[in-house]
């Protein structure tokens, strides 16, 4: 057998294409121009020049390709799909999740909505024709023996669509939070929604393959934090939807072969019981430090904090019924759409602003975080130089 598996790697090995002297030759010359390119004051000159170039240019790029984005969608807009297969949902306990189960089922699809607590199961259950089961992402046990009520009542049609939903947020400095911290977002946030893939991959190949015409989709809400470069307070919670993006970007261009669809959906602040607590959990945080660090910072700068983590997700989010909308019709659709931004404000700024230099993107961020508040033992109180 290893003999067998060596002569394979060796004839693998043998037939990779070798670059010839050609291709080494443009190598060479593509590693000079780098490293010319990399040289102190060229680098910034090459870049101003570069964003000179594009930004001159640009706009008629741009202004081209939403004419045709606009003539694609209206010539290929195509209704909504009637039920064709099963679909399970993950994070059903509030929010998202909950809404998207309730209108799914009432569109008469056959929904499995999956929640932490008996609470969410029981009112599932009473309220809904969904079939509610307890399940957390976070345990391989609980996924599997969920894979496998929706596989024996399955067996033929599989899984049509699989939604990625549940996850945590809570905000917190690095200087405040440990690594558990972190590793909890990494561990629901980003972990989860692997772990349900891996577990459910079978089942949508094979409703892929059971329905000519209509491919299976994994839909992972990956949150408008998976885009941004960083935000202020939540590098936990930004780290892992990053993490959640990249990979579904992967994952879409891993499985387009096997007839499965992968749709990211970014909203941004939306009114669910993820963001009612933010206010308490920081003064939990406060009350947990040392008095160095509780000096460092200080009570105002906290409770400054604290109220904006409150009164902010209240004046600026939107009502969670829209993102509902945004994922019914990202599961139902005809016509796939591989990312979805759910917003306003995401759309018709946060976007547009993430098409700025990155420099300047960092300018606008880091001046923002300063005034939202400054610690009691801040080396410096005026804004930062660095750009």
């Amino acid at each position: 057998m290893e003999e067998t598996l060596g002569a394979t790697a060796a004839t693998i090995h043998g037939t990779l294409s070798k670059p010839d002297g050609k291709t080494a030759r443009q190598e060479t010359l593509l590693s000079q121009l780098n490293s010319f390119l990399s040289a102190d004051y060229v680098s910034d000159w090459a870049y101003y020049g570069f964003w000179f170039v594009f930004w001159l240019f640009m706009p008629y790029v741009v202004l081209g390709g939403i004419v045709i984005m606009a003539l694609y969608d209206a010539v290929t807009c195509k209704g909504n799909r009637k039920p064709v297969g099963p679909v399970l949902i993950t994070g059903c306990d509030s929010g998202f999740g909950k809404g998207l189960a309730l209108a799914l089922s009432e569109l008469g699809w056959n929904v499995y909505a999956t929640c932490m607590t008996t609470d969410g199961v029981q009112y599932l259950a009473k309220n809904g024709k969904v079939t509610a089961l307890r399940m957390d992402v976070t345990k391989e046990e609980d996924v599997r023996a969920v894979m496998a009520k929706v596989d024996a009542a399955h067996p033929k049609e599989g899984l049509y669509a699989l939604v990625n939903n549940a996850g945590v947020d809570r905000f917190g400095t690095t200087d405040w939070c440990d690594v558990e911290h972190y590793r909890w977002h990494m561990e629901i946030n980003f972990f989860g929604h692997v772990r349900m893939v891996k577990e459910a991959l079978p089942l949508l190949k094979r409703a892929a393959r059971h329905n000519d015409y209509h491919s299976s989709r994994i839909l992972n809400i990956t949150s408008f934090s998976g885009l941004l470069p960083g935000f202020f307070m939540k590098s936990a919670y930004g780290a892992s939807k990053h993490a959640a993006e990249s990979w579904s970007n992967s994952l879409r261009m891993e499985l387009r072969h096997f007839g499965i669809q992968v749709c990211q959906v970014n909203p941004v602040w939306h009114r669910t019981e993820i963001a009612h607590s933010q206010r308490d959990h920081l003064v939990r945080i406060y009350e947990s430090l040392s008095g160095d660090l509780q000096a460092d910072y200080g009570k105002e700068y906290f409770l400054k904090l604290a109220d904006a983590a409150y009164s902010g997700r209240q004046r600026h989010t939107w009502e969670p019924e829209n993102v509902v909308k945004a994922l019914v019709s990202a599961v139902t659709a005809e016509r796939h759409r591989p990312q979805r931004v759910v917003g306003m404000d995401a759309t018709f700024y946060m976007v547009p602003v993430m098409m700025l230099p990155r420099r300047i993107i960092n300018m606008i961020y880091d001046r923002w975080a300063l005034a939202a508040a400054i610690p009691a033992g801040a080396l410096s109180k005026g804004a930062p130089t660095q750009v």
